[in-house]
């Protein structure tokens, strides 16, 4: 038999659901305390099953996952629940995340862009302001920072690029006009071997030798 269940909490929020040979089976919904619809999805035999919707308070769509056999699989996004524009919009694939992700600043810009596999960054991901101005171009691989980063500063010219390998990492650094600054590498995140120093003017104006940081 099958027996519908209405269960309050002490804040007031209530859940209804349908309980079938022992398990949750069939819509389920969950209440703000002011009666205005939170959650709505399906179960079958006890595990989530195709869209689940979340609601903000004043009846907006806030959270929308797709789930198979209890886990997330598909798409997914999220509003800011001050705005209702997106916040991150993605894609999951038996629970993890999977292929483009995209997340958004307040405003409605996009912060991060790139892609997932088996719920660990790769590529390269690029970042931006909220005024549309590219902030940094970072790769990954296996959820790793790994070969060429740039972090750009806010007239739009290089501020430092990186070449990351699982030994070492090559820098350059740069003066706001764009000219080098400096250039040296790092091993174990401490400088090593020959360090130069510019100028403005491009010229160099010291060389250092490092060993582990001295």
């Amino acid at each position: 038999d099958d027996d519908v269940y209405t269960i309050i909490d002490d804040g007031g929020r209530s859940v209804n659901a349908t309980i079938k040979n022992g398990q949750i089976d069939g819509e389920f919904k969950e209440y703000y305390e002011s009666g205005k619809l939170y959650i709505i999805g399906k179960y079958v035999n006890g595990m989530k099953q195709e869209i689940w919707k979340t609601y903000s308070e004043t009846g907006k769509l806030w959270i929308k996952d797709e789930y198979k056999d209890d886990k997330l699989n598909g798409e997914h996004y999220k509003n800011y629940i001050s705005t209702m524009k997106y916040l991150e919009i993605g894609n999951y694939k038996d629970g993890m995340k999977e292929g483009k992700w995209t997340e958004y600043h307040e405003n409605g810009e996009k912060s991060l862009e790139g892609n997932y596999y088996n719920n660990q960054k790769i590529d390269k991901w690029i970042e931006w302001s909220n005024t549309r101005k590219k902030d940094a171009e970072v790769s990954y691989i296996n959820g790793e920072v790994y070969g060429k980063t740039i972090r750009y500063q806010k007239n739009g010219n290089i501020f430092y690029e990186a070449d990351i390998d699982a030994y070492e990492t090559k820098i350059k650094a740069y003066f706001p006009d764009g000219n080098i600054s400096f250039e040296g590498v790092l091993v174990d995140n401490k400088r090593s071997g020959k360090w130069k120093f510019y100028d403005k003017n491009k010229s160099v104006i010291s060389i250092k030798e490092y060993e582990k940081g001295i």
